[in-house]
């Protein structure tokens, strides 16, 4: 289960998950991420705050936002990104592809500039 809960803050889009992101959910998390691209959304902060579980589903759509925003000068930034999750991320080699912030504030206003 988890609960994605959409804020558009111009020029930035805050996508805040709560519980697990895993084969079950990611679909979710794709529609999301692909509904606020089509809709203009060049720059999305992924707020991990709440997130309990990561799996390779969900960090394949992470790669898939990144590959389509990349080439349009946009970003994929994530904050709020507990430690057992930052463990995952950097086993993967994520934490290289993804700027980490501590929370959706500091991510968006590292965007806004």
């Amino acid at each position: 289960m988890m609960e994605i809960s959409v804020t558009r803050q111009h020029p930035v889009t805050v996508i805040a998950l709560k519980g697990r992101l895993d084969v079950l959910t990611s679909k979710n998390l794709k529609d999301a991420v692909i509904t606020e691209i089509d809709a203009g959304a060049n720059h999305l902060v992924l707020d991990f705050t709440n997130l309990e579980y990561v799996s390779s589903a969900g960090l394949r759509v992470l790669l898939e936002a990144r590959k389509i925003l990349k080439p349009r000068d946009g970003s994929v930034v994530l904050s709020g990104v507990q430690s057992f999750i930052t463990t995952i991320l950097n086993s993967t080699g994520f934490d290289t592809l993804f700027a980490i912030h501590p929370d959706a504030p500091t991510a968006v206003g590292a965007i806004s500039g």
